[in-house]
């Protein structure tokens, strides 16, 4: 069913309702589509991996997970060469005096992933298609 987009990236069509002085108005904008998502052992079935070495790989893979959690946890961030950098970004609720900021206010925002430049550069002449 798929085939007909192989090589293309995907999108789809998304409507998005607002007011604008005082009028509903609507504007449709591009969305990125992805059909599936592919897992570490997904990618390794298409790249022809052998059953032995594909344990191997998976084990490592998972070791590579767990040293990035703990880097991450600790403070550090991440830079995979050719992949991109993860780092964690942090919050915490507005308060009237720096010192009122302390430990117990702050929280995780979200992990933050920065593509490599080679990896960004590649799919920034993606064609598109819609779906």
């Amino acid at each position: 069913m798929m085939d007909k987009y192989v090589g293309n990236r995907m999108y789809r069509v998304k409507e998005q309702v607002f007011k604008e002085n005082g009028v509903l108005k609507k504007k449709y904008y591009a969305m990125s589509y992805e059909p599936e998502t592919l897992h570490v052992a997904q990618l390794l079935d298409r790249l022809g991996v052998s059953t032995t070495r594909r344990a191997d790989i998976l084990y490592g893979w998972n070791c590579m997970v767990a040293a990035i959690q703990e880097a991450l946890e600790r403070g550090y961030a991440v830079s995979m060469d050719g992949l991109g950098r993860l780092s964690v970004s942090c919050s915490s609720s507005p308060v009237d005096s720096a010192s009122d900021v302390t430990p117990s206010t702050v929280r995780v925002k979200r992990i933050v992933f920065k593509a490599d430049k080679r990896l960004r550069e590649g799919l920034l002449h993606a064609k598109y298609v819609k779906v």
